[in-house]
C-alpha cells in the first residue's frame, strides 16, 4: 500500500469513527421525536408577534433533530397554517441550534469554543432574520399545493431515496401507534425510524469524510491554503463544498474540522453554518413544499446573509 493511500485511509478512518457516535444519537433523537412528539405540540410554539421568531429559532434545543428530518415537519405545520416565517425559521435553526450539534462541534474542536459558540449564535441569528424577512416575500400561494406536479421535477432515481424523509412518517404501524401504545410497537417503530434516518445520514457522511480525505492528501496543501485563506474565496469555495456535500449537521463539523489551519476560521464556520440550512438534498426536498420562484429566494437569501455574516465576522475573529 502506498503512503499516501495509507494516510487517506487513516484520515478517513479517524474523523469518520469521531463523527459515527453523533450521527447515531441524533438519529434516535430524531426518531423518538417523530414518534412522540405531535405536530401538533410543535405547532403551540408559535405566536405572531417578533418575540414569536426569536422563541422559534431555540427550538432545536428541544427538538434536536437534524435537517434530514426537518423539512417534513416544517411542511406539516405550514399546511395546519403556520406563518411561512415562523416556519422557516423553524427550520433553518433546529439544525444548528440544538444541543447534539453544539456537542458534536466542541469535540471535532476540542479546546476551541470559538466554532460552537459562534455555529449556534450566527445560525441562531441568520434564521430568526431570514424568517422575519422572508415572510412577506414568500406569499401562501408560493407554498406547493399540488404534490404531483412537483414530484415530477424530482429525478425518479432520487425519489425512493429521500422519500423518507420527505413524506414523513405514514407506514402502518406508526399510524397503528397513536390507537395502540403497546411497547412492542413503540420500539418497532423507534428502531424502524433510526436505520432509516441513519441509512441516508450514514451515506452522506461517508462521501463526506471521503472527499475531505482525498482533498487532504492529494490537493497541494499550498493551493489550499492560498485559496482558503482569502476572505472571499475561502467562505465561497467552503460554503458552495457544504451544499454540494449535503452532510448531516451531526457529522459535518468533523468533516470541517479537517479544513482548520488550511481555510480561515469563518470559512470553515460557513462550512458548517450553510450545509445545514440549505444543500442539495434539502432543495430536492423543500421542492414539494414550495414553488420554483419561493425556492430560489430561499435559497439566495440564505447563501448570501450566509456569505455577508461570515466575512464581516471576519474581521472580528483571531
Amino acid at each position: 500500500m502506498s503512503a499516501s493511500i495509507y494516510s487517506c485511509s487513516i484520515i478517513f478512518l479517524s474523523v469518520f469513527l469521531e463523527a459515527l457516535p453523533f450521527v447515531l444519537i441524533g438519529t434516535i433523537v430524531s426518531s423518538l421525536i417523530e414518534v412522540f412528539v405531535s405536530r401538533d405540540m410543535i405547532e403551540k410554539i408559535g405566536g405572531r408577534g417578533v418575540f414569536s421568531y426569536l422563541l422559534m429559532g431555540l427550538a432545536g434545543m428541544v427538538f434536536p433533530v437534524c435537517e434530514c428530518a426537518i423539512v417534513p415537519i416544517v411542511r406539516r405545520l405550514l399546511r395546519k397554517g403556520m406563518p411561512i416565517g415562523l416556519a422557516l425559521t423553524f427550520m433553518l435553526s433546529v439544525p444548528i441550534v440544538n444541543p447534539i450539534v453544539l456537542l458534536s462541534t466542541y469535540y471535532a474542536f476540542p479546546g476551541d469554543l470559538f466554532y460552537p459558540l459562534m455555529r449556534g449564535i450566527s445560525g441562531y441569528i441568520i434564521a430568526v432574520v431570514i424568517g422575519l424577512f422572508m415572510n412577506r416575500r414568500i406569499s401562501r400561494e408560493e407554498v406547493v399545493g399540488h404534490e404531483e406536479i412537483h414530484r415530477r421535477e424530482i429525478s425518479s432515481v432520487l425519489v425512493p431515496l429521500l422519500s423518507l424523509h420527505e413524506e414523513g412518517c405514514e407506514c402502518e404501524h406508526c399510524s397503528d401507534l397513536n390507537k395502540r401504545r403497546g411497547m412492542k410497537e413503540v420500539l418497532r417503530s423507534i428502531l424502524d425510524h433510526t436505520s432509516a434516518e441513519l441509512y441516508t445520514s450514514g451515506r452522506y457522511l461517508i462521501l463526506g469524510v471521503l472527499i475531505a480525505s482525498l482533498m487532504q492528501v492529494y490537493v497541494p496543501k499550498k493551493a489550499l491554503f492560498q485559496v482558503g485563506t482569502h476572505p472571499v474565496l475561502g467562505i465561497s469555495a467552503l460554503m458552495i463544498f457544504a451544499f454540494v456535500l449535503s452532510l448531516c449537521s451531526e457529522a459535518d463539523a468533523f468533516v470541517a474540522a479537517t479544513f482548520r489551519g488550511i481555510f480561515s476560521p469563518v470559512a470553515v464556520l460557513g462550512f458548517m453554518v450553510l450545509g445545514p440550512m440549505i444543500d442539495i438534498k434539502n432543495i430536492l426536498m423543500l421542492s414539494r413544499v414550495f414553488e420554483k420562484k419561493a425556492l430560489i429566494k430561499l435559497v439566495v437569501m440564505v447563501s448570501s446573509l450566509c456569505f455577508i455574516f461570515m466575512f464581516i465576522l471576519g474581521f472580528f475573529a483571531v
